[in-house]
């Protein structure tokens, strides 16, 4: 067995050690993915809840408010800011922006 071969057995290991490690991290990672998928859908039922309950209220003021909200979600932040009156009024409308964002990077792992 030449030098030459040498080197390339010796780099034919390593290629296969660096794959098999990274099968490994691969699958530890992917034994941990429906965890995140839980936890994405826990929050984003979640914030569907906060809205769902910004809609309703909106619909117990007007009616147009409450489908409007229901047409077009993004008009429930406004109206959720402005015109929502509740004792938990930021918790909620904060919960509602930051449950979407925290499902999105959930379901993103």
């Amino acid at each position: 067995m030449g030098i030459l071969a040498q080197a390339e057995a010796v780099e034919l290991i390593n290629s296969l050690l660096a794959r098999a490690s990274s099968q490994r991290q691969l699958r530890s990672v992917v034994s941990f993915s429906w965890m995140f998928h839980a936890l994405g859908l826990i929050a984003s039922l979640f914030g569907t809840c906060c809205w769902l309950y910004i809609m309703f209220k909106m619909m117990d003021k007007a009616l147009w408010k409450g489908l409007l909200c229901l047409v077009f979600p993004p008009i429930t932040l406004y109206f959720g800011i402005v015109e929502f009156e509740d004792e938990h009024k930021w918790q909620i409308v904060l919960f509602m922006i930051f449950a979407g964002s925290l499902a999105a990077f959930f379901f993103r792992l």
